[in-house]
């Protein structure tokens, strides 16, 4: 079993927890941001609200989308840097190593 394997069996449970606490804080910072857009509302529409506008619905749902997106990746490379600080094994694909000459790697071969 490769290094590469064990940090990322050993990753497994902190990218869980990362995960989960990022769609939290993802969430109550849409909510944020919405109140901001539409003052006197705690939350974006969502589709079961009867009486929400499509349009708002469906700008609550790319400024939803949009945010979840960027909190998952920003949150998963921090807690991919704390792991490798406090391990020293990068919990993912190693970067490919070139040597000279060598350019299929460039090419995705």
């Amino acid at each position: 079993m490769g290094v590469s394997v064990v940090g990322k069996i050993l990753y497994q449970p902190l990218a869980t927890a990362i995960s989960i606490t990022a769609g939290i804080a993802a969430n109550k910072a849409v909510d944020v941001m919405w109140e901001r857009i539409e003052p006197g509302t705690d939350r974006r529409p969502l589709p079961g609200d009867e009486d929400a506008p499509i349009a708002k619905v469906a700008a609550g749902a790319v400024l939803g989308a949009a945010t979840f997106a960027v909190t998952k990746v920003v949150a998963d490379r921090l807690g991919r840097r704390f792991f490798k600080h406090i391990t020293g094994f990068w919990p993912g694909d190693a970067a490919p190593q070139l040597t000279s000459g060598d350019a299929s790697a460039l090419d995705g071969a």
